[in-house]
């Protein structure tokens, strides 16, 4: 899961291309292929949250909803 601070990244998993800015939250699965690339000349910052499997299957089990990419 990662959390953009600030700045302007694009944003690859798998075969989509995202555009990410300043307040947007993306989860995808860390074996899929990924990258960042800052697009700005601005600094950018972003949080990162790696969860196990079993983490994510406890977060599942309480329903609560995420948003998978790849």
């Amino acid at each position: 899961m990662h959390y953009i601070v600030e700045g302007d990244l694009k944003c690859t998993v798998g075969a989509t291309v995202l555009h990410l800015r300043a307040g947007d939250l993306i989860n995808f699965s860390s074996l899929c292929p990924h990258s960042f690339e800052n697009v700005s000349a601005a600094p950018a910052t972003f949080i990162s949250l790696l969860l196990s499997d079993a983490q994510i299957k406890e977060l599942n089990d309480h329903d609560v909803k995420s948003s998978i990419v790849g």
